[in-house]
């Protein structure tokens, strides 16, 4: 891995706050003046030369100090990330309104737990181009394949939400549909090189009934597997806040038809507490292959705060030297 760093100034502008040094400068030079002519007049010995240049080099050094801070400059480390360059995965949520059961009001619903497991997994997919989708009645990219873990995690953590897109179809008793998992094949999720895909869908397996011989067909023609985790159990409910519960009961139909769909060729699917199971799965697919430096991982460490502490040397310098 290639290490580098680089340093960029946030503000550039805000560094003519140095030149707010001159003023101080200025009226220390007009004191310096009034008081040696003063010490002349008296006959008392003029004030040494080193101790204004001390003056001088300590209010300069501290407006620069400031200005350099106010331009806040930000040093970026990078390094290289290595992955394999023929496979890509996505980690797909399943972000319709059924997603929000839980036990109870206090307990984690269905999304956050399917949450902690995409976050929980990212670590087992070493070395693979990883990116992160949305699904109700359409399937949407938020971030495509990358090696960028940090990327990954700010995704699902900040980007990802119940409903967010909503469905197309609005008002439908089921808005998820696995149909549209088609559009994974037929848009651009994946890149031409890629040879191998996986999907791995965080489901509570609640779709509107649809012929699955298309979808199994299109994954076949794009080399894409898919993966259903399911996040569900029958008791689980949408709560309001008034801690009431929604008119949504859980399908007892959706098991049923996961299990079909898993039947067949290109798709498997496991429970929400068998993660062993699933990386297993995928590291099977995938098999081994060479890996290529894939992205940048860049972190930024801001220097401002540092500049402003050094600034307080030669700040307590001007504050407590004694008068002479």
């Amino acid at each position: 891995m290639v290490n580098a760093a680089s340093i960029t100034l946030l503000t550039p502008i805000a560094a003519l706050v140095g030149f707010a040094a001159v003023i101080p400068l200025l009226a220390l030079a007009f004191v310096s003046r009034r008081d040696q002519r003063l010490r002349i007049a008296l006959g008392l010995s003029g004030r040494r030369r080193l101790l204004r240049a001390r003056d001088v080099l300590a209010i300069g050094l501290l407006f620069l100090l400031l200005a350099g801070a106010a331009s806040q400059p930000v040093v970026s480390h990078g390094r290289s990330i290595a992955a394999r360059g023929d496979v890509e995965a996505y980690v797909l949520f399943d972000v319709s309104r059924s997603m929000l059961a839980a036990s109870d009001p206090g307990s984690p619903t269905r999304f956050d737990r399917a949450t902690r497991f995409a976050l929980d997994l990212r670590p087992h997919l070493a070395g693979v181009r990883v990116g992160v989708a949305s699904l109700t009645d359409r399937p949407l990219p938020h971030v495509f394949p990358t090696a960028d873990r940090s990327t990954f995690v700010s995704v699902v953590t900040q980007a990802i939400g119940i409903e967010r897109p909503p469905p197309i179809e609005q008002g439908q008793i089921r808005a998820t549909t696995f149909e549209a998992l088609e559009g994974l094949a037929k848009e651009n999720f994946f890149s031409a090189g890629s040879t191998k895909r996986a999907v791995v869908v965080l489901t509570d397996g609640e779709s509107r009934p649809f012929d699955p011989v298309p979808l199994v067909e299109e994954l076949a023609a794009e080399a894409i597997e898919l993966y259903f985790v399911r996040f569900w159990r029958e008791d689980e409910r949408v709560w309001q806040p008034s801690g009431s519960p929604e008119s949504y009961r859980p399908d007892a139909a959706a098991e049923a038809m996961l299990a079909s769909l898993s039947a067949g060729p290109r798709i498997s699917t496991f429970r929400e507490s068998d993660i062993g199971g699933l990386v297993a799965a995928v590291e099977r697919f995938f098999g081994d292959g060479p890996l290529v430096e894939a992205a940048i991982d860049r972190q930024a460490t801001p220097l401002a705060p540092w500049l402003a502490l050094v600034g307080a040397i030669p700040l307590a310098f001007i504050l407590v030297r004694r008068p002479r």
